[in-house]
This record gives structure tokens, sequence and C-alpha cells, in this order.
């Protein structure tokens, strides 16, 4: 698959590209603070 590189916070991460910028943060371990996300549904999904 191919990949990306992303700075997050300063920090540089390699992400496969078609993930969101939120689980690639979490796969790294660098916390993002979320009001809403819930998995499966889409961005634009109202909670």
């Amino acid at each position: 698959m191919s990949t990306v590189t992303l700075n997050i916070n300063g920090n540089e991460v390699i992400a496969e590209k078609g993930l969101t910028i939120l689980e690639v943060a979490k796969r790294s371990d660098i916390k993002i603070p979320t009001l809403c996300h819930i998995k499966g549904k889409p961005a634009d999904n109202p909670c």
C-alpha cells in the first residue's frame, strides 16, 4: 500500500494512504482532543 509522510504537532509520521489523520495520530500515540468520533461512521456524521 502507498504511504504518505505527515507532520502532526511537530511529529513526523508515515501513514498508509486512506487513513484519517485521527487514525494515524492514534496509531502513533499522538493525542488529539475530539468531541465525537464513531468508528465506521463518515467524518461528517453528527453526534
